[in-house]
């Protein structure tokens, strides 16, 4: 009866009354596991879930095949956030009941919070076949394929929980994130302008369609709703991503606002750091890299020679690879250049920056800060002492957990410092690496192959289609208007992107087919080869090109920019500083226009800069990769320093190293 009694109280919501007869029960040693598990409910419905798991552990020596005391334990575990424990918990439950719905969503979260994101998605597909009605089974499981990549199955988990609450906050910014993801620019800027039309505040939806109408070369209403945005960021509303910002014209100031509301609002400093307090047993400075993108990617064919020249007595060098393994050349050439490369894809964010604290790395370099697949979560735990932000984002991370920024004196005037949370480290020359091993394809290549006119005047920007303005475009238009038989050439997007820029190019009075459209190749060497035929590269403003400047100036092809007012505006800037070339940097949009329409037009003075250039592309400062790391080893050197010493991080300027001479 007593049993009965505590039963009764808890369902009426009388648990104080409910523990006094279920604490009576254990005196008497009667009904044991039930009284237990009856305690283990009541801690759990007061949050007190530690006390909860020693309630269901215990009822379990007394009934081993109890369901419900599993299913509970699991749960307690899981909002301690001990996922591991959990999933042993909810695969008893599925032992003993392989159709309970809860145990097999359950199951999945806490496979997907260890970073098992494969092995969350069979156990969400399960929950969700278990109860389609289930809102939270398919906004789950599209979360999960999210983060497989598989973007199109995303969005119609995503259908399926819309059809039952089409109102929920989290689902319909998931989905304009997956419609991006997806590459369906002109669907999530509908998406996006509908969104508002019902939610003029939805958080980052004016961002999100900002981005994805850059994107889709949509720029109708762009100007205007531009507008709003800077005035949504003035009014400290979180309206866009730090890195959709760079792409905007913005200030140095606003994407310092944005960086720190965006980091504040997904990645809080987590209390207590992982990193050991004082650490000075290393005989090397162990130094950790931090990428999803060691594979074909511009940062790893940025970075490879670098890691490569690292001085092995001085430092040791780890790889945190938290991308997909792409299996091909570049992902080779790289686990042969690290000293350990860790492949911690399938890890969670705390399990990862716990490795690299049991790594004992000193300094660890995230190569993301907001760029696609980026984990900043890793960096928040504080894995190691000194943490620093390098060449994959190229603006502050607004994060209080990154104390270092490496970039050079033109990227980050001393001026521009106040806008950036991280301290400054300024290398001489240009903060990019380079690789000067990259091989160009041999072998002739004409305009013929590649599409472009024989005998044309070749303009070309090779920038991803986000990066390209409604001005920049403007600009590029007047300046085929001045330059008689010439074309512009530009990376190739989809049929839809393509066509609208050709529509723009004849509402301004330029004959489409004057744009001719690069296709994809897949090999870096046969684009390097490609990119000879062209005759000037002109670069753009907010964001400049960086890997494709690069490209291009290996190959001797001249470059052209306007320096911008942040750090993604100036990239282009500093490369053309560091290869001898400082007067192809222009200051001004109609100094910009008038120097491409002279070089153009001026066909010996351009052959004097493709001289100047192919000589300094081979033997001067830009691709000295020997120098630069060096440079680079001297920074970490210096940023441990500090830290060993007892001192807060500071500004740091990295001396130019006096030439090696032989003796």
């Amino acid at each position: 009866m007593t049993l009965q009694r505590a039963q009764q109280l808890y369902q009426q919501g009388d648990h104080a009354g409910a523990r006094r007869e279920a604490n009576r029960l254990l005196k008497q040693g009667q009904n044991m596991a039930a009284a237990l598990r009856l305690l283990g409910y009541i801690e759990g419905q007061g949050q007190n879930f530690e006390a909860a798991a020693g309630f269901l552990s215990a009822s379990l020596k007394y009934d081993a095949g109890s369901v419900e005391s599993w299913y509970y334990l699991g749960v307690a575990q899981q909002k301690m956030a001990q996922h591991a424990d959990a999933v042993e918990a909810f695969q008893k439950t599925l032992q003993l009941a392989p159709a309970l719905f809860e145990a097999s969503h359950d199951l999945g979260l806490s496979l997907m919070a260890l970073g098992r994101n494969r092995d969350a998605l069979t156990h969400l597909e399960q929950a969700a076949r278990l109860n389609p009605r289930s809102f939270e089974a398919h906004l789950n499981h599209g979360v999960v394929l999210g983060k497989l990549g598989q973007y199109e199955a995303e969005l119609a988990s995503y259908d399926k929980a819309l059809a039952i609450d089409g109102k929920h906050r989290t689902v319909l910014e998931n989905y304009g994130v997956a419609l991006i993801e997806a590459r369906q620019f002109s669907r999530a800027a509908a998406f996006y302008q509908g969104l508002l039309a019902r939610h003029p505040d939805f958080e980052f939806a004016r961002g999100g369609l900002l981005f994805a109408k850059a994107n889709a070369g949509d720029w109708d209403g762009f100007d205007t709703e531009l507008q709003q945005l800077r005035r949504d960021i003035a009014a400290g509303k979180d309206c866009i991503g730090p890195f959709e910002l760079l792409a905007l014209p913005s200030t140095a100031h606003e994407q310092l606002q944005v960086a720190r509301r965006y980091t504040a609002l997904h990645f809080p400093p987590h209390a207590a750091p992982l990193c050991a307090a004082h650490r000075l047993g290393n005989e090397r400075l162990h130094i950790a890299y931090l990428s999803a993108d060691f594979g074909t990617h511009p940062v790893a064919f940025l970075l490879a020679e670098t890691i490569e020249l690292h001085d092995r007595d001085a430092f040791e060098i780890s790889a945190i690879s938290i991308g997909r393994n792409d299996h091909g050349p570049m992902r080779a050439r790289l686990e042969r250049a690290f000293d350990r490369f860790v492949d911690a894809e399938a890890m969670s964010d705390r399990a990862t920056a716990q490795l690299i604290s049991h790594l004992n790395a000193d300094i660890v370099i995230d190569l993301m800060g907001y760029t696609r697949n980026a984990r900043p979560d890793v960096l928040a735990w504080r894995p190691a002492p000194v943490q620093i932000s390098y060449l994959g984002f190229s603006g502050t991370t607004g994060a209080p957990f990154v104390d270092y920024l490496i970039a050079d004196h033109f990227v980050v005037p001393e001026a521009h410092r106040p806008f950036y949370s991280e301290k400054i480290v300024c290398l001489p020359g240009t903060f990019l690496p380079n690789d000067a091993t990259r091989e160009i394809a041999a072998g002739p290549m004409t305009r013929s192959d590649a599409g472009l006119p024989a005998d044309a005047f070749v303009f070309c920007n090779f920038n991803a289609s986000y990066k390209i303005t409604p001005e920049f475009f403007g600009l590029w238009m007047q300046l085929l208007a001045r330059v008689a038989h010439s074309v512009l050439w530009l990376k190739g997007a989809s049929p839809a992107h393509e066509a609208r820029l050709r529509a723009e190019a004849a509402q301004r009075g330029i004959a489409p087919e004057r744009l001719v459209f690069a296709a994809r190749l897949e090999q870096l060497g046969a684009h390097l080869n490609r990119l000879r035929l062209a005759d000037l590269a002109l670069d753009n403003l907010p964001y400049n090109a960086h890997a494709t400047a690069s490209d291009a100036l290996w190959v001797g092809l001249p470059l052209l920019t306007c320096a911008g007012d942040t750090f993604a505006g100036r990239v282009a800037g500093s490369l053309l500083s560091a290869a001898g070339l400082p007067e192809l940097i222009t200051q001004t949009r109609e100094e910009y226009l008038e120097l491409a329409v002279a070089l153009a037009q001026d066909s010996a003075r351009l052959a004097r800069v493709r001289r100047q250039l192919e000589t300094t592309a081979r033997t001067g400062a830009l691709f000295d990769s020997q120098a630069r790391t060096r440079q680079l080893e001297d920074a970490y050197s210096a940023a441990w320093a500090r830290y060993r010493d007892g001192q807060d991080p500071d500004h740091i300027v990295v001396a130019a190293r006096a030439p090696q001479r032989g003796l």
